[in-house]
């Protein structure tokens, strides 16, 4: 699997790099409806492949948490390590709420982000040794600013990035667009590869599923911070260690690389299905859309 792996990772590079996605003839299949179909087909194979003793029924809510180890890698390649624990706790459709804890070797952060069908909260607390620490006014002069749909759309992404790959499931995401686009082929086995596009146009994604066995084995993200970077990122989402729960098949491991460099590991801890919340456990009393 590693090895096949590294071998796709080494395609998607030449192809970035020239500009050639996939032959023509696996790229250029007929109207957009072909190729939407193409797509369906081949997330319900993966579907079928890894739901073989699914017995839940309809998905109504979920709980994933999960341990990270993220690198942060300065200017001059310094790397500097953090740990951390999440939790998405999510009620289908639009009630999300999504609980970040980060450990740096100074201080904590505890952010919790929460949507109710129209109404959106966010917040992030500073913790050194456990007790809340505030910088100040200055803090909010110097961080950036988002609007309340740029917050919404970065939690829904994050929620798809993390869920999806749990799920298969297409409509729990009705802004995005699944297209077929065709083939990578290494010495080891092929990959069906889609894309997925945000209708705004701003973000894209290829899923790489391996034509095997139907699994996901890899994610390549694409798009344009305008705020914080101001260039175009790339991450490539590896999904590794399959594990069966409540009988769905998923990874439990996923490493993320940005650019040139390995900056998150993510493990599964602990996935609910249909879980019940408290009533008020999603509600957002007052909208903040900035944290600071």
């Amino acid at each position: 699997m590693k090895r096949f792996i590294a071998c796709i990772l080494g395609i998607v590079f030449f192809i970035l790099s020239h500009q050639c996605v996939f032959p023509q003839s696996a790229a250029s299949q007929g109207p957009e409806a072909t190729k939407h179909m193409s797509a369906k087909a081949i997330i319900e194979a993966a579907m079928k492949s890894t739901r073989k003793n699914f017995n839940i029924g309809r998905l109504e809510s979920l709980t994933l948490e999960m341990e990270s180890v993220t690198t942060t890698v300065k200017g001059n390649n310094e790397k500097s390590q953090s740990t951390g624990e999440s939790r998405i706790s999510i009620k289908f459709p639009d009630q999300i709420r999504f609980e970040v804890y980060t450990d740096f070797s100074t201080n904590q952060n505890l952010s919790v982000v929460k949507l109710d069908k129209t109404r959106f909260s966010t917040s992030v607390e500073t913790l050194v040794d456990g007790k809340p620490f505030y910088f100040g006014s200055n803090l909010g002069s110097v961080a950036p600013k988002f609007t309340k749909g740029q917050q919404i759309a970065s939690l829904r992404t994050r929620v798809f990035q993390a869920i999806f790959p749990i799920t298969l499931e297409t409509d729990l995401y009705p802004d995005l667009i699944f297209t077929y686009v065709g083939e990578a082929e290494s010495r080891d086995g092929k990959a069906n590869v889609i894309e997925v596009s945000e209708k705004d146009g701003n973000r894209q994604f290829r899923l790489f599923f391996e034509k095997k066995n139907q699994h996901l084995v890899m994610m390549v993200e694409k798009y344009f911070d305008s705020i914080v970077q101001k260039k175009e990122v790339e991450k490539t989402y590896y999904y590794s260690d399959f594990k069966e729960v409540r009988g769905i098949l998923f990874p439990h491991k996923i490493v993320t690389q940005t650019g040139k460099f390995m900056t998150e590991e993510l493990s599964v801890k602990k996935l609910e299905f249909n879980p019940s919340f408290k009533a008020n456990f999603f509600e957002v009393k007052d909208e903040k859309i900035n944290p600071f």
